[in-house]
C-alpha cells in the first residue's frame, strides 16, 4: 500500500471456479479481486504454493505467479490506473470474498524477481540466529 492507504497489486483468495478449493487472482488498484485477472485453476488446501507477486510502479501493471521457476514461468496480469506511487508497506487484510483460512509462511520483498524465488530454509534461518547467539554469548564470557 502506498502512504495514503491506496493498495496496489492486491492479491487473495476468491471462491473456487471448478473443481478446487479456493482460486488466487490480482488486482491492480481496486478491491475488487474478481474484476482483475484470476489464476486458470483452482488449488487445493493443503497444498504449499510459492506465489510471488509485482506492481509497477511506472505501468500500472501487477503480476502473480504460482509456483514459478523464473520469470517466463506462467502469470497472469492486470493493469491499473494507477502510476508512480511508492510502496510503503505490506499489508494482510480479511476478504468478504472468501471465508476460508489461509496460512502465510516467509514472506519476502525482493528487488527483482530472482531474489523473490530464494527463500532460506528455516533451518538455515534457525541455525544462523543461533550462530549469533552464540556469538553473543562467547563475547559476553570473555
Amino acid at each position: 500500500m502506498d502512504a495514503g492507504f491506496a493498495f496496489r497489486g492486491r492479491t487473495g483468495v476468491l471462491s473456487p471456479a471448478g473443481g478446487g478449493d479456493y482460486a488466487l487472482a490480482i488486482n491492480a488498484d481496486n478491491s475488487n479481486l474478481g474484476a482483475g485477472a484470476t489464476w486458470a485453476s483452482d488449488l487445493d488446501f493443503d497444498t504449499s504454493y510459492r506465489v510471488l507477486f509485482s506492481w509497477n510502479a511506472g505501468t500500472g501493471e501487477s503480476r502473480l505467479w504460482v509456483d514459478p521457476v523464473d520469470m517466463a514461468s506462467t502469470s497472469i496480469s492486470h493493469t491499473g490506473v494507477n502510476t508512480g506511487d511508492i510502496i510503503q508497506a505490506v499489508a494482510f487484510r480479511q476478504s468478504n470474498d472468501y471465508t476460508g483460512l489461509v496460512q502465510i509462511d516467509d514472506i519476502t520483498a525482493a528487488d527483482n524477481f530472482a531474489q523473490g524465488l530464494v527463500i532460506p530454509e528455516p533451518h538455515t534461518v534457525m541455525l544462523a540466529l543461533f550462530g549469533g547467539l552464540l556469538a553473543i554469548l562467547r563475547r559476553r564470557r570473555g
